[in-house]
Order: structure tokens, then sequence, then C-alpha cells
């Protein structure tokens, strides 16, 4: 009888750790994005071939924070074979960087309901995801059939499968709201 508390217990634990991780990756992407003109960083930069948790040495790093042996990169739930990394970035708000010029990045205060919009969550085998990202090959429901997701306001939450969406394998995807960042009217400015 007292394994399968304590197994809830290590659960819980490990969903708190992996929140906190994800809040202190969202406070890194926000101060980078205060020092390079609201925007965070690329999802990819193919010139430099670097990812965006590489951009933000300086913001937050392996060692930042208590975060212990695994770092923040790694949220101690996940069981895969990328064992650099199982946290990613909206590739539609962070957009990518392709022979030195930046595709579709959107600077974070021009994200329409920012509290509603994922910039970062839980995935699998990838550092990025977007509209059409699927489960179980990108986003992993590993904290109780839910993801962490760190929206771009900063606060972080478990966020469930989206309801509107009918595709099992798509909870997040397109036409998700939460996934794709509808702007805000003066995003042209």
């Amino acid at each position: 009888m007292l394994f399968p508390a304590l197994s809830k217990a290590r659960a819980a634990a490990q969903n708190i750790k992996c929140a906190g991780n994800m809040k202190q990756m969202a406070l890194g992407c926000t101060s980078y994005a205060g020092d390079f003109k609201e925007f965070g960083p690329v999802s990819v930069d193919t010139n430099q071939d670097k990812i965006w948790l590489q951009f933000l040495d300086g913001y937050a790093t392996k060692s930042w924070g208590y975060a212990g042996s695994k770092g923040i990169w790694i949220c101690p739930s996940y069981v895969g074979d990328c064992p650099q990394l199982s946290y990613g970035i909206n590739r539609f708000i962070a957009g990518w960087s392709e022979s030195g010029s930046i595709v579709y990045a959107v600077a974070l205060f021009k994200v329409a309901v920012p509290s509603e919009k994922l910039y970062l969550a839980d995935i699998i085998n990838n550092w990025s995801f977007g509209p059409a990202s699927t489960a179980p090959e990108v986003f992993n429901l590993r904290h109780n059939r839910r993801l962490n997701g760190a929206c771009v306001d900063g606060h972080v939450e478990g966020v469930p499968p989206d309801p509107k969406s009918s595709n099992v394998t798509q909870p997040f995807g397109w036409p998700s709201t939460r996934v794709y960042p509808i702007l805000t009217a003066n995003w042209l400015d």
C-alpha cells in the first residue's frame, strides 16, 4: 500500500521540478528578449548550427539555479533518446534563421493574449514545436496526461490536450489557439 503513495509523491515532485525548470528557461528567454528588441531566441540558426537553448548561455545555463545533476534542460520525468534536451520552443513565435535571415520571428509583446500562447513545452526528440506538432512524436504528455507549458507571459501550467482538437495525435495541433500566435492589432508597427 505504501508503493502507490510513494510513486504518486515522486511523480508530483518531478512535475514541480519540471515546472521550475521551465520557469527558469522562460525567465531566460524573457531576459534574452529584453536585450534583443523583444525577440526571444530563434528555434534554430542553421548558419551558426545552434538551437534555441544555446542562445540562452548567460541568461539561463545548465548549472543555473538548483537544477540538480541533469540541469534545467531535462525534465526529471523524461524518458527518451535525446539526453540533451526534453523541452522545446514554439517555432511560430521564436522563428528560425536560414542563411543569416530570421524567418517568421514574433516580438513577444506583439503576441495577443500571451497568457494563453505556449512558448515552451514538454517535448520529445526535437527542439521546437508548431501548430502541426503531434503527440507522441513531439509533445510528451508525461505529467498525468498533461504537458507542462510556459506561456509567453512567463507563467507555467499543466496543459491538458486541447478539447477543440478532434485528432488524438494532434492534441495541440492546428487550429489550436494555444500554439499559433494570434498577433495584436499593431503587429506590423
